[in-house]
């Protein structure tokens, strides 16, 4: 699996908790865009979600947008209810607590 050094950073963390927090407002926006009949392109996903992260004061660089919406996206559209059902996946992933193994030495 190849994952950049910034997706393993604090920056990264916070970057999916916000998205994670802002979920329902992110859900809402692009279901008002796709009832306005817009496409939810690349540069319009990456517009919506870096204002809800600019209200929250993250920003995220030209070069890192792609790892976060590019898995999302086919022929040009991002499945936005894909892309917040990961980040809500990824977000509850960095809340929860670490599993613990028991090792029994018998």
């Amino acid at each position: 699996m190849n994952v950049s050094s910034w997706e393993c950073s604090k920056e990264y963390e916070d970057v999916l908790r916000v998205i994670g927090k802002n979920r329902k407002t992110l859900i809402t926006q692009f279901d008002d865009l796709k009832k306005q009949g817009q496409e939810i392109t690349f540069n319009k996903a990456k517009e919506v979600i870096g204002e809800v992260l600019k209200t929250n004061g993250l920003k995220v660089t030209d070069e890192q947008w792609p790892y976060l919406l590019k898995f999302a996206e086919k022929d040009g559209v991002v499945d936005h209810k894909f892309l917040l059902e990961v980040f809500r996946e990824r977000s509850y992933l960095l809340s929860s607590h670490p599993k613990t193994s028991i090792i029994s030495f018998s």
